[in-house]
């Protein structure tokens, strides 16, 4: 996805992808001899063969599967996490180890790759940032309460401002632009 940033090391007993910041989006074929690892801001994902979403958020880290199996596992908190999902789960492991866990439909996992942020009864603040790196500017919420509010709804992501000005107007709120490069929610 855009803004993000990934390393990847191949050998021959191994293949595995450190994700540095944003969001990936693999498929990968099983290779038993050569699992399938990517590591992110301490969470392990280990699959054989599947596709599934990767997305290091502000609050942790997020997994979704849209294909096959996958094990996430997060060593250095106690208790340790060990989670097998399916096509549809979700975990998302926040920074210091509390565990969500849900199931969305197969086809809503990584919904950027068809442009879109599909967002179900999240915070403002999290679809927002998650709209900014798709804005060639800077976007700003300037009002902690509405920030808060919480959002459902399916928004396009060729055009990030007309997505901020649906999302805001569904709490009352208002979208300035400041300059080609300045949106301020309010």
């Amino acid at each position: 996805a855009p803004d993000s940033a990934v390393d990847v090391a191949y050998g021959a007993g191994r293949r595995q992808v450190r994700l540095l910041r944003g969001e990936a989006f693999f498929e990968v074929k099983s290779d038993a001899a050569r699992p399938f690892r990517v590591a992110a801001s301490g969470v392990d994902v280990t699959v054989l063969g599947t596709a599934f979403n990767v997305r290091l958020a502000g609050q942790g880290v997020e997994v979704a599967v849209q294909r096959g199996l996958v094990q996430v596992d997060e060593a250095t908190v106690r208790p340790p996490i060990a989670e097998r999902l399916r096509p549809g789960e979700w975990v998302r492991v926040g920074k210091n180890g509390p565990l969500e866990r849900g199931a969305i439909p197969p086809e809503e996992v990584a919904p950027w790759l068809h442009g879109q942020i599909v967002a179900r009864d999240r915070p403002m603040a999290d679809v927002v940032d998650e709209l900014r790196r798709y804005y060639a500017g800077l976007i700003v919420v300037a009002d902690g309460t509405l920030a808060g509010r919480r959002v459902t709804g399916v928004y396009n992501l060729s055009d990030p401002a007309a997505a901020l000005r649906a999302i805001v107007a569904a709490h009352g709120g208002s979208v300035r632009r400041v300059s080609p490069w300045l949106l301020v929610a309010f």
